[in-house]
């Protein structure tokens, strides 16, 4: 089964690169969950994944080969998300963020988020960057921040039906955040994320000590450093 997963992306990807992306932007259905939520604070689990040395490569890269890697990068982001249950609500840059609705169960949210960024890691290793690599492109190193929390969806403008709607929170501010901070095939995830995770996941992880000059975040409740935990396998 996990053969045949390779398969299909390196097909796809294979594809990407000889004639553009092969899927639509996935943003109207991000949107149409949140309008459902105009003005609520949502429990939600926040994935930020964004690739490694992307300041770099923009300025090594003719434009073409960096819009490809970007559109490859951002497809096969989003058909993860999607198949783990969550929503991309944008794309930002090279950067994709997605959200997973934790309405009802927030340690299913969680480990649901902490598996696509595993998977993620995991898909571009064995099956995206040989693809790239052997179309004469450099392979993709991904970068990933995660937290859970309360987001509060805002809309800007008069119509529910067409007006911009995001969220906003100490969940997606958070996970923005330890993104920042990765590094190259990193999964880093907040205190928040990381306790409500189950505990076969959270003995994946390690408390990751970073330092006040790298990492100088206070958490709200305890007036302490905001622990992080890094992905250890």
């Amino acid at each position: 089964m996990e053969s045949k997963v390779y398969e299909q992306v390196k097909s796809r990807v294979s594809r990407t690169i000889r004639f553009g992306p092969q899927i639509e932007a996935p943003f109207k259905s991000a949107e149409k969950f949140l309008r459902r939520h105009i003005n609520e604070r949502l429990k939600m689990a926040v994935l930020i994944a964004d690739i490694a040395g992307s300041t770099k490569l923009s300025l090594e890269l003719p434009s073409r080969v960096l819009a490809t890697m970007i559109q490859v990068f951002s497809q096969e982001v989003t058909m993860l998300v999607t198949a783990h249950g969550g929503y991309v609500l944008k794309y930002i840059g090279d950067a994709v963020l997605s959200f997973f609705p934790a309405e009802y169960n927030a340690t299913i949210a969680c480990n649901a988020t902490v598996r696509c960024a595993i998977n993620m890691i995991d898909i571009i290793n064995k099956a995206i960057n040989p693809v790239l690599v052997d179309a004469g492109y450099p392979s993709i190193q991904a970068k990933v921040g995660i937290d859970f929390g309360q987001n509060l969806v805002v809309i800007y403008g008069k119509s529910v039906e067409e007006s911009y709607v995001d969220i906003i929170g100490s969940a997606v501010s958070m996970a923005s955040k330890i993104a920042s901070i990765a590094e190259a095939e990193q999964l880093i995830v907040g205190h928040d994320a990381y306790i409500m995770l189950d505990k076969v996941l959270q003995e994946r992880f390690v408390e990751l000590n970073l330092g006040v000059y790298r990492w100088g975040f206070m958490d709200p409740i305890t007036r302490d450093t905001y622990k992080l935990y890094l992905y250890n396998g």
